[in-house]
């Protein structure tokens, strides 16, 4: 039996933004694509699933989407309020997919994108940036969701963004809060998720912008090896590792 694929899509920014120098001191680069098939790796699933990643902030060549079975759609430092055209483009591209019925998990910037195409607003936090190891609280729907099985109802993550879905799009269930925002993990329907933290990132490489730019919040960050099994209950749960 062929292996499924699952694509990662990298919003994060210019290369200007990601600097391999900063992270050289814990054996990074500043490339997200890899630093998402490191995780898999980590998580035992690499092998079980046929990885690709496309960098859409440099305009590289998206697969159709028909020949993808799972996507994840990264962070990114631009707010999906630029209006670049590689957003435009890059919402184009979910629309279309979004017909196929296939999962998508949206993380952070991927979040934020999601609930902007489906009709929801992203503005500024009034106290940014929200930059720690902060606990969500689970609504019921999230208690029960596979996203969060075996986790407490009040699970770990990181987060480092400075903007925020305002409302959930009409047809998205909220999973998860924070005592800053409400939308910290949405339910679309048809196996389409996202989540305003890092499962993807180790507190290292996440802390690591914080250090040159405001390092008194290095130190909100800590490990949280449970965080990333969220990545392997939507994998699971969406039949990518059998």
């Amino acid at each position: 039996m062929s292996k499924k694929s699952l694509l990662f899509i990298s919003l994060s920014g210019s290369d200007a933004s990601l600097p391999a120098s900063r992270y050289k001191d814990i054996g990074q680069s500043g490339d997200d694509v890899h630093w998402v098939k490191d995780l898999l790796g980590s998580l035992g699933v690499l092998t079980k699933l046929q990885y690709q990643g496309v960098r859409a902030y440099k305009n590289e060549p998206i697969p159709n989407p028909s020949e993808i079975d799972a996507v994840i759609l990264g962070g990114s430092y631009h707010s999906i309020n630029d209006g670049f055209q590689w957003q435009k483009d890059m919402m184009v591209w979910l629309e279309a997919y979004r017909k196929t019925g296939r999962p998508l998990l949206g993380i952070c910037g991927g979040h934020q994108m999601m609930s902007s195409m489906l009709g929801s607003s992203v503005e500024r936090l009034d106290e940014a940036p929200f930059a720690g190891s902060f606990p969500i609280t689970l609504s019921s729907a999230g208690r029960q969701h596979f996203l969060f099985e075996g986790m407490s109802d009040q699970p770990i993550f990181h987060f480092a963004n400075s903007e925020y879905v305002i409302v959930p799009p009409a047809q998205a269930t909220v999973l998860g809060s924070t005592n800053a925002f409400t939308t910290a993990a949405l339910d679309y329907g048809d196996q389409w998720l996202s989540v305003q933290f890092h499962p993807e990132m180790t507190h290292d490489v996440i802390a690591v912008d914080f250090k040159f730019s405001q390092p008194e919040l290095v130190e909100r960050y800590y490990p949280l090896p449970d965080a990333p099994k969220l990545l392997f209950n939507y994998l699971n749960s969406v039949d990518m590792l059998n």
